[in-house]
């Protein structure tokens, strides 16, 4: 299926494993509980679509718009958003584990809950995004603008951060135990109930306490 305008359509519980629909016009389509594994959406434009709890598991979403798209409790494993914008995106409690979200635009998205867990995130654009309690543990992060992001209660454990910038972000009870943050930008930011156990600070020290106030 190409070129295909269902915008505003009503597709709850579609099945579409495995379709082929490129360059489609599905904005503010409701494909809430829909089952779209292996989905191939390339170059759609698909802002403000519902997709909440869809399982679209290993689908290709590349260089889509999904501006102001509720994708709350999706399944987005393994699924290529590459470039795609989801700017202002709800995908809160979703699963982007392994999701490569490379290039990927995340500006003010509410990301909270989700699990980013061994995720692409190369390149990735996150000003303002909501982090709160998210999974992000283990995963690479150096050089991404997460400047006023919210990641309070965010699991960073391990997280490589090597040049981020974090100026002005929210960190409440973050665990960034094991973290590097060789070279990070945190000017602005309260570190204090932050865990800090074996991270590597800015600037190259590695921090020996549970937490840490920033002077």
């Amino acid at each position: 299926m190409r070129w295909a305008n269902l915008s505003g359509a009503i597709l709850k519980a579609a099945k579409l494993d495995n379709a082929q629909i490129l360059r489609a016009n599905f904005s503010k389509v409701d494909l809430t509980n829909a089952k779209l594994r292996k989905v191939d959406f390339r170059w759609s434009d698909l802002r403000e679509v519902k997709l909440i709890n869809a399982d679209l598991s290993g689908a290709e979403l590349e260089a889509n718009c999904l501006i102001a798209a509720d994708l709350s409790g999706a399944n987005l494993s393994e699924a290529n958003l590459t470039q795609t914008d989801l700017s202002n995106a709800n995908l809160s409690h979703s699963n982007l584990s392994k999701t490569n979200l490379s290039s990927a635009i995340l500006g003010d998205t509410n990301l909270s809950l989700t699990d980013l867990s061994s995720a692409n995130l190369n390149n990735t654009y996150m000003v303002g995004a909501n982090l709160r309690d998210s999974n992000l543990g283990g995963c690479n992060l150096t050089g991404i603008n997460l400047n006023s992001a919210d990641l309070c209660s965010v699991n960073l454990r391990s997280a490589v951060l090597r040049g981020t910038n974090l100026s002005h972000t929210k960190l409440k009870y973050a665990d960034l135990r094991y973290a590097d943050l060789l070279g990070a930008d945190i000017s602005g930011v309260d570190l204090e109930d932050v865990y800090l156990e074996g991270a590597t600070m800015p600037d190259g020290s590695v921090h020996n306490d549970d937490t840490q106030r920033l002077h």
